[in-house]
């Protein structure tokens, strides 16, 4: 009797230790509820939300006794404790998805060249990845030579027939959307001021925005079309906040030969003596939806778009009158985050983020001086985790232009996992476009070593062509 009596009290302290030692958890936080963004018109806004999920909770089962004088009570009771003590099989529950879902990265096509233009010349010059000029097109009437201003097509009929969709200044201040393909010149649609044209690489497909005024100050409407229907293009949205923002698209999701949405940006518009445009926000509009999806709020400036839009290079800053001082790299797949704290002389903002096409390097420029007119500009390069390869103001990069110290300097984007090209200003006013292997592991020429660079083209960088 003394034993079964010892017994018990052992079976009580394990009881009340296993009570102690458990904790009962909150219950998970409710997601909020999403806002509409006040930025946007006509659609319904998902604002981004990252709930967590907690894990299943295990209930301890109860010792039960019985009066079955042939059934040892206290070691059953034991039995019951000890197998509650146990570890759960269970397999862990996987942590909960970044959130506001991505609808999946899209790899661009490789690129087999680039194209380059000289202000108040029509001509449009494609250029091979060795320097040599594939051909030549005339863009009649094109506004001016920028990259926010053509969209090129596919080269896989050959540069004759290459479609070009371009700006043209119309004799009445407006603009108008043209193409040009096998020599024939077409007017596609008369608009208000074109703020920007970006399309799917290799592609007929592409979003475009443009800007006007109303009574209420700044209108802006986005498109996105096929070259094919853009006669007949309809704004799919509109904003008119008076606040001189604008929509900037950054990229255009396609699928089978179909536009699937479009990822933009608000850019302020209109305004001169700035290095950075001051690009504002993220957002995707899904075109089978009609719905407006906020990755980045408003007081997010945005810094750079992968090409296969899965990062975006971004800084916090909700005033206009501070200072950037950092750029976060974000993956909106897994919402990793790595941080790029600029140098600490960079008073002036950074921007012309570029992603490598594998993701895994990552260019920029920076700026300092005592006023964006007077900007010292520094070229940094860095792998994907954050660790720097190249940190050097643009005066000490003259091997890049042959000898000269560059007058100014911006990145372009990657032809390749390891080839950068760059957009360096010299002295006779003129620009060179230039390619570079930053990676002292990946050199142009393994014979000539790192810190390499090629000469392609010079003029303007229109983009760059794929098959």
């Amino acid at each position: 009797m003394k034993n079964r009596i010892s017994l018990l009290a052992i079976v009580s302290v394990i009881i009340i230790s296993l009570a102690c030692g458990s904790s009962t958890e909150a219950p998970p936080t409710e997601p909020e509820t999403p806002t509409e963004d006040s930025g946007v018109d006509v659609v319904a806004t998902t604002v981004a939300a990252t709930m967590a999920a907690e894990p299943n909770q295990e209930v301890s089962p109860t010792p039960t006794f019985t009066d079955d004088p042939g059934v040892d009570n206290v070691a059953t009771s034991v039995a019951a404790t000890l197998q509650a003590a146990q570890p759960s099989s269970t397999p862990t529950i996987p942590p909960p998805m970044c959130l506001p879902a991505h609808p999946g990265a899209q790899p661009p096509p490789a690129a087999n060249g680039l194209a380059a233009g000289v202000s108040g010349s029509d001509a449009i010059t494609l250029y091979d990845l060795q320097g040599s000029i594939a051909g030549t097109k005339t863009a009649t009437g094109l506004s001016w030579p920028d990259e926010l201003q053509v969209h090129l097509g596919g080269t896989s009929g050959g540069i004759s027939a290459l479609p070009v969709v371009y700006n043209t200044l119309t004799g009445g201040g407006g603009n108008q959307l043209s193409s040009v393909a096998n020599g024939l010149v077409s007017g596609l649609i008369t608009l208000p001021n074109i703020v920007a044209i970006t399309g799917a690489p290799g592609e007929t497909l592409f979003a475009f925005s443009t800007s006007d005024s109303d009574a209420g100050g700044w209108l802006s409407n986005l498109y996105a079309t096929s070259l094919s229907n853009a006669a007949s293009a309809a704004p799919l949205l509109t904003r008119s906040e008076g606040d001189g923002f604008v929509y900037l698209p950054l990229a255009v999701r396609t699928n089978s030969g179909q536009i699937l949405g479009v990822w933009y940006t608000l850019s302020l518009y209109g305004i001169g003596n700035i290095n950075f445009q001051p690009y504002r926000g993220l957002y995707y509009f899904d075109l089978g939806s009609s719905l407006v999806t906020e990755y980045l709020a408003f007081d997010m400036v945005i810094g750079g778009f992968s090409p296969d839009h899965s990062w975006v290079a971004f800084s916090p800053n909700s005033d206009f009158a501070q200072p950037q001082s950092i750029f976060i790299l974000k993956n909106l797949l897994t919402c990793q985050e790595v941080f790029l704290p600029f140098d600490p002389g960079s008073n002036q903002n950074g921007g012309y983020v570029k992603f490598s096409p594998d993701n895994q390097l990552v260019a920029w420029m920076e700026a300092s001086g005592t006023s964006p007119m007077d900007a010292q500009f520094r070229l940094r390069v860095a792998r994907i985790d954050g660790n720097m390869l190249v940190d050097a103001p643009i005066n000490t990069l003259a091997g890049l232009a042959g000898g000269e110290i560059p007058n100014w300097l911006s990145t372009l984007g990657w032809i390749d996992n390891h080839l950068l090209v760059l957009r360096i200003g010299v002295s006779n006013g003129g620009s060179l476009l230039v390619m570079w292997a930053p990676d002292p592991n990946q050199p142009l020429d393994p014979v000539l070593g790192a810190n390499q660079s090629v000469l392609l083209a010079s003029g303007a960088f229109l983009g760059f062509s794929h098959p």
